[in-house]
């Protein structure tokens, strides 16, 4: 079967990301793109592919079955309106490639797009779920979501880290996060915060939950782990593991569950 086509927008750094996407997939690069001519030229040369810094004209002049939107980038709306026109699906690192203001006040375009790298969606999570529901609520949970740079913003890994703790935990009650490090200034756009943080969480009903989250890792990293009278349960992209308290060990499942 001939590999799937799809056009990537990426940036410099992120080769090894697309690369490994392209393996697991069974995917192939119809064009490539990036926000800057710079890194247009070094990733059109790295994949031997068209590659251009104008998204409007690639979607003109490319045929592909679907878009990735690897790069931390805020697409305008006629940007968006060329995607959308194509009519193919448009896969995101990011939450979002619009502006703040627009998601604030709902000026955006009919582009629907899928944030791939959500925790929920892992094969570790979803071959968790029985597991997850033996375990009962948790009084007390907390996640890790890590990468590096070239694996997209601050914002994508507090995005996953957040809609795992909301989905278990229902609303939150209190909220407060702190950057790592040196205090900068906060960037106008959200694809361009980069760093380490920390948000504490409270939930109705008296749950709690805390997200560590960094895009400045050496290697992606994602981990669940859930508190309570059940034990600890302990969630990661490959499997988990439970620990009961008991002498007979923790019950693990899937491939290379965490210990």
């Amino acid at each position: 079967m001939a590999n799937a086509r799809i056009i990537v927008w990426a940036r410099r750094g992120q080769e090894s990301l697309v690369d490994d996407a392209l393996r697991a997939g069974n995917l192939a690069i119809a064009g490539v793109g990036a926000p800057t001519v710079a890194d247009a030229t070094a990733l059109g040369s790295h994949w031997d592919r068209p590659a251009t810094s104008d998204i409007r004209q690639t979607a003109r002049e490319t045929d592909a079955a679907a878009w990735w939107i690897a790069a931390p980038c805020v697409l305008g709306g006629d940007e968006r309106g060329a995607l959308a026109e194509r009519g193919c699906p448009v896969f995101t690192s990011e939450p979002r490639p619009i502006a703040f203001d627009e998601l604030l006040t709902g000026d955006a375009s009919s582009l629907d797009t899928a944030f791939v790298p959500l925790f929920r969606r892992s094969a570790g999570y979803r071959g968790t779920l029985d597991a997850v529901e033996a375990f009962g609520p948790a009084p007390s949970m907390s996640v890790v979501v890590a990468g590096g740079p070239g694996d997209g913003s601050l914002f994508a890994r507090l995005y996953d880290a957040m809609d795992t703790l909301v989905t278990l935990g229902g609303t939150v009650e209190r909220l407060d996060a702190a950057l790592g490090g040196e205090t900068t200034a906060t960037p106008d756009r959200l694809v361009d915060l980069t760093g380490s943080m920390t948000v504490s969480l409270r939930f109705t009903g008296g749950r709690s939950g805390t997200a560590h989250v960094s895009n400045q890792t050496g290697g992606w990293f994602r981990r669940l782990t859930l508190a309570g009278e059940a034990g600890i349960l302990s969630i990661g992209d490959n499997g988990y593991a439970w620990h009961r308290g008991d002498a007979g060990g923790p019950e693990t499942g899937g491939e290379g569950a965490p210990g």
